[in-house]
């Protein structure tokens, strides 16, 4: 059973203590004594807290100013923000007051109790409360709308109803306010933008309706109501202040998307109609002015109930009109904007009436829609359509296309196919000549139907065009979804934008969009020569409007015809997309790269612009999409080693662009990854891009040409950067920590489960007493290698079912990685309890594979002492296994608060790591020499293969030698240090190593460690520095790590004779470096470590030859980067002394560096 939970916030522990016990039984119990962190908490768990208590004596001269003051803030937050005003708070003082209950009341305190404490009556309060609570719940569910906070429909229908009542001789209006085609800010920003605009529009309605002493309602995703007292006048310029403070909303300046809002007003003068009958008049009377640029209001007036009346008029006489063959049908001519000669003609119907003389489609078409008579209405026209086509071709005259118009209620007809198939075939006309125009609009209806229509007609061979697309209804993927041959954009809507933007931004997007898409795009209502311009330099195809024709009859259309040039807009319209070419750098650099194996993954949530570019680019790469961040990611870290470049759209829901590419760029297996962001966003999203270490940006809408060159440029950078870092190391590496729901291999929980179930237990649970071991097993690299991975595999999973089978089913059992394990027991145990179970776990994991008896190391942190969090836990319990696996094998170890790791922690695990070094690594049994691993380069250097070298004699496989070389390092004295010699292993050979050794315990045998790195240039180098007089910083400069000397006293730290490469290492140029750290090596580590360094170099200079460093420099990136430094003790004289360094960054050390 879920218990209410209760916040108590109180600074007292002797008050907390008296009401846990009360409410413990009945309630689930939080306790903070910070104002500011119950705020927090709240604001992140609104919906998990039931109701709050505040201990706070408020108004007593006991309690300083500054805690009563953060009490009272704290009182009022609650009750001030949308997301906690429903949680009631209760407080809570030691004695009573009025003073105290009257100020808690006036800040928001829903009740108030004081001690001495009544058990019953404290409990009833609390339970009466959230009752409260959940009762206003379920009516804020009914009454307000989740995204504004605004009324719902209904319920502000009821309240408006209730105050026109009582309205006295009070005036109101009942406003409706549209948000223009806000369907296209949806598309273009993506749903998680609009609704943070929608949610600053619904701030602005309600703030300016307690203005006008109203209400305000949201009823559908762009319009708003708003019932108010009149105010002494309506202004443009009011109107207008309010459309500002929309464009100001931090969004939709972003975006530059200059939304505009329609208010429509309908005054309230007699209650005869019903509040539904006003709300539709005020939205008549938006609609009115809607692309009406300059026009912010309009009221419901007689013009508008003329329109009704005139309205009914039309109805009565349609059907004489149809029978009087009175609609009558013009053309208006489309014209190729390249060559601005003729590529077809728009049919249009007018009405010329007996009774009402010629009307436009204004006047009818709109009632024809409602009523359904516009069906009727559309097959005469179609059919005199194909009279007059018939009669043009039958003269001799090429065909030209027309476009006639196809309704919603014409897509309804099961017939429809059928209808237009006899109709083209009973006039001879071939079906590519009647081009259908089907409204935007239509496609919202049923748009899986309206797609089965359509494709129907295309394979009879009609020509579809979206008709009035910007006109309302308009979504971008309806570009992709919908089988179109031709786009048209609304008169109004490219009016209006070109007026708006200079024609830039969305017209100019969509324009782009709809050419990649391989469509033809028509522009209406195009009137003056800067229009015509202006959409010709957007790539738009064809306009239609009176700045080339007005809407012709018959006869002056086909004269018009004859005298002038065709286009044939029915010929094939190819989008070329260009070879890159091979005839500079970066072109070459991409044809090398391994690109044409790799995908491009295109992260964008329209998918008009994912087909756009995977058409683009289908011959360079798989192409694979994700319409929002969270997609993306998932396929990321599921595909990141096929990905060769990703597109990435700033503004999507779920998760944005940026979110993305901050993930990608912290993933040690993924911020290697090209990314490319795109964005109709400003400067500002272009710099924040590259702050996140975007490879470039590139602002919608695309130019092809441009995009293919970046793409190329990014991917032959990474290729080149990939060159030069060993980055199959760190995928494979960070392989091992793909996370899915379950563990492949073993069935087991992973990583994601156990923190979340850990996670839950310190939230939830009224106990927090756990424990939390981390689990490995012993010598496992040795069963790999002597059995092989299927019997490694097998031993996981047989330890996988060994856990199972111990522990119940509320213990979490989770596989953490190779032999890793991790286990969380949420239950108490005494120490002698837990030793235990331990020690009986330690038994039950022992087991023989073949002739190698198992084993393993546990370490264990017990909560709450040690961590009530995943990550303080599994921290504290690794250290406490790393401390049994010092003590040897088959060993158990329980945190009891060391503070920090060992200096260098020895990986796991790390057989394929040194495989991939550039230096030889071999193990060989101490005592006999038979090799027990080598890694790539040991192999490469004696010209065998690994399965042929283990087992066998080190001497003779790696050296050619019929004994153990003079050169070995024995085994006595050595357990302890590496020992380092430059040796020439083969007698007659010129070629020197380095080679550095050491003896160990392996798998209970002793065992060395040896580690060659070819070192001819380096011995040679060696001697030149010992010569300090003879130093040559040439020589200093060819090697690949940051080296320079110091004085070994310290006495003096400036740095003497470093390389290029030390200050490359960090980002600097030598000037750059100098002056950033006063060539002083005391500026030089970073000024927490200095006192460390320092005397760390002094004590080992003093005590032995080698030196080894680990500190943080600053980069010119500001950032601080871990290095390890190398050095060697030279003395030039008795009395002076150099220590000599070599830098190298601390994640490409090699693990034979690293001490115990």
């Amino acid at each position: 059973m879920n218990l209410p939970t209760v916040l108590l916030l109180n600074d007292e522990k002797d008050t907390f203590s008296n009401l846990k016990k009360i409410l413990e039984q009945h309630f689930f119990i939080l306790f903070t004594s910070s104002p500011n962190e119950a705020a927090q908490f709240i604001k992140t768990n609104p919906n998990l807290v039931s109701a709050v208590c505040v201990s706070a004596d408020l108004g007593q001269s006991s309690v300083s100013s500054t805690t009563q003051s953060a009490f009272v803030e704290f009182l009022r937050s609650v009750q001030s923000y949308a997301w906690s005003a429903h949680i009631p708070v209760i407080v809570s003082a030691k004695r009573h007051s009025d003073k105290a209950e009257l100020e808690a009341m006036e800040n928001g305190a829903i009740d108030f109790i004081h001690e001495p404490y009544d058990d019953q009556i404290i409990l009833r309060r609390f339970q009466n409360v959230i009752r409260m609570r959940e009762t206003s719940l379920t009516m804020k569910t009914v009454s307000r709308d989740d995204l504004t906070g605004l009324y719902s429909k209904p319920y502000f229908m009821i309240q408006a109803q209730k105050i026109l009542e009582a309205r006295g001789d009070k005036i109101y209006d009942i406003i409706c306010i549209d948000i223009e085609r806000f369907k296209l800010v949806n598309d273009i920003c993506g749903l998680e933008i609009g609704n943070k605009i929608l949610r600053g529009v619904g701030q602005i309605i309600m703030e300016e309706a307690k203005k006008w002493d109203g209400i305000a309602g949201h009823f559908s995703e762009d319009v708003f109501f708003v019932l108010n007292q009149r105010p002494e006048s309506f202004s443009e310029e009011g109107f207008k202040s309010i459309i500002d403070r929309l464009n100001s909303i931090d969004e939709v300046k972003r975006f530059n998307l200059h939304l505009r809002l329609v208010f429509g007003i309908y005054q309230v003068k007699h209650m005869r109609a019903s509040i539904s009958v006003m709300c539709d008049r005020a939205q008549m009377a938006a609609e009115k002015i809607k692309g009406r640029y300059g026009v912010y209001y309009c009221f419901y007036d007689d013009s508008i109930r003329k329109k009704m009346i005139n309205e009914q008029k039309i109805a009565g006489c349609m059907e004489t009109a149809l029978r009087n063959r009175e609609f009558l049908v013009y053309y208006q001519p489309k014209y190729d904007l390249a060559t601005e000669t003729i590529a077809g003609a728009e049919a249009l119907v007018r009405w010329k009436s007996r009774e009402m003389g010629m009307m436009s489609p204004a006047d009818f078409v709109p009632l024809f829609e409602k009523n359904g008579f516009i069906t009727r209405m559309d097959m005469y026209i179609w059919e005199k359509v194909c009279l007059d086509l018939r009669a043009w071709i039958a003269s001799g005259n090429t065909p030209i296309p027309i476009s006639v118009n196809v309704s919603r209620a014409d897509m309804l007809n099961p017939n429809l196919v059928e209808i237009l198939s006899n109709l083209v075939k009973k006039y001879d006309i071939p079906a590519k000549y009647l081009h259908l125009e089907i409204t935007e609009s239509a496609y919202t209806e049923d748009p899986e139907q309206i797609v089965k229509i359509i494709y129907e007609l295309r394979k009879r061979e009609f020509l579809i065009e979206m008709d009035d697309f910007g006109s309302g209804y308009s979504s971008l993927n309806m570009l992709s979804e919908m089988p179109i041959d031709i786009l048209k954009l609304d008169m109004s809507f490219v009016r209006n934008e070109m007026e708006r933007t200079n024609g830039r931004g969305i017209l100019s997007y969509i324009i782009s969009l709809a050419n990649w898409l391989n469509l033809r795009v028509v522009a209406e209502g195009v009137e003056t020569k800067s229009q015509v311009a202006q959409l010709k330099d957007m790539g738009c195809s064809y306009v239609q409007g009176y700045y080339f024709s007005k809407p012709l009859d018959r006869d002056e259309f086909f004269s018009l015809l004859r005298k002038s040039k065709l286009t044939d807009m029915n010929a094939p319209k190819t989008v070329g997309v260009e070879n890159l070419t091979k005839a500079n750098i970066e072109g070459a650099l991409f044809e090398s790269s391994d690109k044409q194996n790799g995908v491009m993954l295109v992260v964008d949530d329209v998918e008009a612009s994912r087909m756009i570019l995977a058409e683009m680019f289908k011959k360079d790469f798989e192409i694979a999409q994700a319409a929002n961040g969270v997609e993306a990611w998932k396929y990321i870290e599921a595909n990141y080693e096929k990905i060769s470049i990703v597109l990435l759209d700033l503004v999507m829901p779920v998760m944005n662009g940026y979110e993305v590419l901050k993930k990608i760029r912290a993933d040690n297996r993924t911020k290697s990854l090209p990314v490319i962001v795109t964005s109709q966003g400003d400067s500002e999203s272009e710099q924040k891009s590259f702050e996140l270490n975007a490879d470039d940006f590139l602002q919608k809408p695309y130019n092809a040409n441009i995009m293919r060159h970046r793409v190329r440029n990014v991917v032959a950078h990474s290729f080149v950067k990939k060159l030069e870092q060993e980055k199959t190391m760190a995928k494979r590496l960070l392989e091992i920590e793909r996370q899915a729901h379950s563990d492949f291999l073993t069935g087991l929980d992973n990583r994601t489960i156990l923190e979340k179930s850990v996670g839950e237990f310190f939230v939830k649970s009224s106990s927090y007493d756990a424990v939390f071991i981390s689990l490995d097993i012993d010598d496992f690299k040795t069963i790999n290698d002597t059995f092989g991975h299927m019997t490694g595999d097998d031993t996981i999973k047989k330890v996988a079912n060994i856990l199972v089978k111990f522990f119940d089913k509320n213990t979490c059992v989770c596989r953490m990685g190779g032999d890793e394990f991790a286990i969380f027991i949420p239950k108490k145990y005494s120490k002698q309890e837990l030793d235990a179970m331990l020690t009986e776990l330690s038994l039950a994991l022992q087991f023989n594979v073949e002739r190698f008896k198992v084993t393993c190391s546990l370490g264990v942190a017990v909560a709450p002492d040690y961590g009530m969090d995943y990550q303080t836990l599994y921290n504290n319990s690794d250290m406490a296994l790393l401390a049994a696996k010092r003590y040897g094998k088959n060993q158990f170890n329980v945190f009891a608060g060391q503070s920090v790791l060992p200096s260098y922690v020895f990986y796991r695990n790390m057989d394929w790591l040194l495989d991939e070094f550039s230096d030889a690594v071999y193990v060989c049994y101490a005592d006999s020499y038979d090799l027990i691993y080598v890694n790539k380069v040991a192999c490469k250097i004696c010209g065998k293969e690994k399965k042929n070298c283990i087992g066998k004699k080190c001497y003779n496989i790696l050296f050619d030698r019929d004994q153990p070389c003079d050169f070995c390092i024995r085994e006595d004295g050595v357990f302890h240090d590496f020992v380092q010699k430059n040796i020439f292993p083969r007698p007659g050979e010129s070629t020197c190593y380095t080679m550095r050794a050491k003896v160990v315990n392996w798998s209970g045998f002793d065992a060395r460690i040896q580690y060659l790195r070819e070192s001819t240039f380096n011995a040679n180098l060696a001697n030149t520095l010992k010569d300090i007089t003879g130093f040559d910083s040439d020589a200093l400069d060819k090697m690949p790590d940051g080296t320079f000397r110091i004085d070994a006293t310290l006495k003096d730290d400036t740095i003497y004779g470093a390389n290029n490469s030390l200050y490359e290492l960090f980002g600097y140029d030598e000037e750059e470096f100098k002056e950033k750290f006063d060539n002083k090596f005391g500026k030089f580590v970073s000024v927490v470590e200095k006192n460390r360094v320092f005397e760390e170099i002094k004590k080992q200079a003093q005590e032995r030859e080698l030196i080894f460093l680990k500190f943080c420099v600053e980069c010119v990136d500001e950032t601080l980067r871990q290095v390890i430094a190398c050095g060697r003790v030279i003395k030039e004289s008795p009395q002076k002394s150099w220590v000599f360094l070599s830098v190298v960054p601390a994640e490409l050390l090699r693990p034979l560096f690293l001490e115990d």
